[in-house]
């Protein structure tokens, strides 16, 4: 199935690699830096609440972490795919 979405990813591996940093590492790590804090903010200003969400800063915070380490693994990957696309010749030795 080719959709509007499916059209819009690029088919080039150096594009596609950068359509990836871009609209999902970069997002993601983009949001987890607003949402920490917030939910942080949350839970302070409703701290005597008994039905606020609690822990939820730790939460976002171990995801952002863990999140972060899978994506720099991701990139590294990444890098080596994009040098490979480039030189046939090291494809072979993968």
């Amino acid at each position: 199935m080719h959709d509007e979405a499916t059209a819009a990813v690029p088919q080039e591996i150096g594009a596609l690699i950068d359509h990836i940093l871009t609209n999902y590492h970069e997002m993601d790590r983009a949001d987890l830096d607003t949402l920490v804090p917030l939910a942080v903010r949350v839970e302070q200003v409703h701290a005597d609440d008994p039905d606020a969400p609690k822990g939820l800063a730790r939460a976002l915070a171990t995801l952002a972490h863990e999140m972060e380490d899978q994506m720099t693994k991701e990139e590294m990957i990444l890098a080596e795919d994009s040098v490979a696309a480039t030189k046939p010749d090291l494809r072979t030795y993968r």
